[in-house]
């Protein structure tokens, strides 16, 4: 589920994706009114696209419109697929993208200094994430890919270090810690600097603690 403006003009909307197994999974989106409510649209098809599991949302193709991104399975191939907005609450089909073993998050983020949105995917089946570089139309590219713990399930990018780069966490749940990139585990040669960093998660419920030791340089 993502929020974003998918219709200009217009308060935030709720976009969110179904998550079976078959090639019927759709999309359904919840208009915003502005004041906690809205009307809840027809779904529409995610092109065949199966075991969606990641979603995010951005202006891909600097049109104004905002966008977003899946991740799933078709015909027994792992890829993610950029879906082009129209701005009217509508969308283009999806552009199929071959990855990995089993890509389970995607996340959005400037990592290079051309400003826009690339992509960033978690691959659960093979231990990392690959960012997709953004040409400025829609059109992504790989331009760097690392090891992170195992099995990663999710991910978010921020400037977690104030440095004005744009950086990636992943959380890994079958080695129970999250990887921190300084915006340099994906080598990105526009601004890599730093190594990325593990925090050891420990503890249940609210109480959790963290210890964080640095490891694998870029």
């Amino acid at each position: 589920m993502v929020a974003g403006h998918f219709i200009n003009g217009g308060p935030l909307d709720i976009l969110s994706v179904d998550n079976n197994t078959s090639g019927t999974n759709n999309a359904d989106m919840f208009i915003g009114n502005g004041q906690g409510g809205g009307t809840l649209q027809s779904s529409f098809s995610l092109g065949g696209l199966a075991s969606v599991t990641g979603i995010a949302a951005a202006d891909f193709d600097g049109d104004g419109n905002e966008d977003f991104v899946i991740t799933g399975v078709i015909y027994g191939v792992y890829c993610f697929a950029p879906v082009l907005g129209t701005g009217k609450g509508t969308f283009g089909g999806p552009t199929l993208n071959a990855i990995g073993s089993n890509p389970v998050a995607a996340a959005v983020g400037s990592f290079g200094t051309k400003g826009y949105p690339d992509i960033i995917v978690a691959d659960s089946g093979a231990n990392q994430a690959t960012i997709f570089e953004n040409n400025s139309q829609g059109y992504f590219f790989p331009e760097g890919q690392a090891n992170t713990g195992t099995t990663p399930i999710a991910l978010v990018t921020a400037d977690f270090n104030g440095d004005g780069f744009t950086d990636a966490a992943v959380l890994n749940s079958g080695s129970d810690n999250i990887t921190i990139s300084a915006a340099g585990m994906l080598t990105i040669t526009d601004n890599a600097t730093g190594s990325p960093q593990t925090v050891a998660l420990s503890g249940t419920g609210s109480s959790v603690a963290l210890s964080s030791s640095t490891q694998a340089s870029r």
